[in-house]
């Protein structure tokens, strides 16, 4: 009789692991009931950022934390189809950019992270004056052809020459991916003994256009210093940072679904099969397993009606 319910507990057991094989796929499809709907906007006329928020499915609740941040002044705005769960979010002076990642506008304190190299502007009066980590940033201007071009802190006198590396925007999952860019377009020159950088985005493709439309870029420049003059001058290595910037206009973000309906009813038949043959395996193992060790115990041996047997007890 142990032996039996030794059995039992085993076929429980399989069925159990097999439970707890399915549950996240159910939990994943629960939280992606709970996406929302980003529209975020980023004009030259305002340093802040707005973004109107909104469930992915109507008639679904939208999840406070998403309208609830103390960086951003949220108000109700009507919709036809979504009626009082949509929002317009304007972002505070204090943190004047959103950023998708993290479902928030920050300070651009935490966007220039790593970042030494900062854009700047000249007086008569006061001679250049660079801009500190929390000020706001400069906007590459889109759709007039006319892009972006500044200062920055990176005199002639202590380098030779800078270049640009690459050009990357903050993705939805807050890391830096680079984009294409023609160097072409990219020129850098000195002016009152510093360099600046201008990017003319008049022949940038429609496809980059769309990928950069009010996104968050930077600029990765290494300037290069001199050669050393003397046999006894110090070889000093080049300087490697970045500039931050916004692009004008406005992007849509929208839940990613990974596969098509398609794709997923076929992998959900694909893991109910794979679940099925799994379980019988699992079950039929448990079975013989029993068997022998009831046999050894009882010194019957294993008839088919022996088998007929065993499996009523256990069922």
């Amino acid at each position: 009789m142990a032996v039996v319910r030794l059995t039992g507990l085993y076929i429980l057991y399989a069925t159990l692991l097999l439970l707890s094989i399915t549950c996240p796929t159910w939990q994943n499809v629960e939280s992606q009931n709970s996406d929302v709907v980003l529209t975020v906007f980023r004009e030259t006329r305002s340093d802040t950022d707005r973004v109107h928020i909104r469930p992915a499915k109507p008639g679904t609740e939208l999840d406070s934390r998403y309208i609830t941040s103390k960086t951003m002044n949220c108000s109700e705005t009507k919709d036809e189809i979504y009626a009082q769960n949509s929002h317009i979010c304007t972002c505070k002076e204090s943190s004047p950019t959103y950023v998708v990642s993290e479902r928030q506008c920050v300070n651009n304190v935490w966007l220039r992270r790593g970042c030494a190299f900062r854009f700047g502007s000249w007086r008569h009066s006061s001679g250049w004056t660079w801009s500190e980590e929390g000020d706001r940033l400069l906007f590459l201007y889109l759709d007039d052809g006319y892009g972006i071009a500044g200062g920055f802190n990176a005199s002639n006198r202590e380098f030779e020459r800078c270049t640009l590396a690459n050009v990357t925007t903050l993705t939805e999952t807050g890391v830096w991916g680079k984009i294409d860019f023609d160097s072409k377009d990219v020129t850098f020159f000195v002016v009152r003994h510093h360099y600046h950088i201008s990017w003319n985005t008049e022949n940038l493709g429609a496809e980059s256009r769309q990928e950069i439309r009010g996104r968050i870029l930077k600029f990765s420049i290494t300037c290069q210093p001199p050669e050393p003059t003397l046999h006894n001058d110090i070889l000093r290595q080049p300087t490697e940072s970045c500039l931050v910037f916004k692009v004008t206009g406005n992007f849509t973000v929208s839940p990613k679904r990974q596969e098509s309906e398609k794709s997923k009813e076929e992998n959900t038949a694909i893991v109910a099969i794979a679940l099925g043959v799994t379980f019988s395996i699992l079950l039929l193992a448990g079975i013989v397993v029993g068997m022998v060790c009831y046999k050894r115990r009882s010194g019957t041996n294993i008839t088919p009606r022996f088998i007929s047997g065993f499996i009523a007890k256990i069922t």
